[in-house]
């Protein structure tokens, strides 16, 4: 399998979200396009991402209270 056939499967749609946006609904946006991560953009600068990884992680570290917090304080 080549990058381009991933690319061709996948699409070219890049999912992003703002730094205010709560976890919760990153992850209704990750399950919606059936993706593991959003690029983060704020003023139309990428400014972090967002993995499905680093949510496993807080959730690990924090709690489901981190659920309710901004993607901006567990991005990458």
């Amino acid at each position: 399998m080549r990058i381009s056939d991933v690319l061709n499967a996948k699409g070219l749609v890049v999912i992003t979200v703002l730094p205010s946006t709560a976890v919760t609904a990153l992850l209704a946006e990750l399950i919606e396009h059936n993706v593991g991560a959003a690029v983060v953009v704020d003023a139309d600068q990428i400014v972090g991402i967002v993995s499905e990884r680093d949510i496993v992680q807080q959730l690990h570290a924090r709690g489901r209270t981190m659920l309710d917090l901004p993607v901006a304080e567990i991005m990458t």
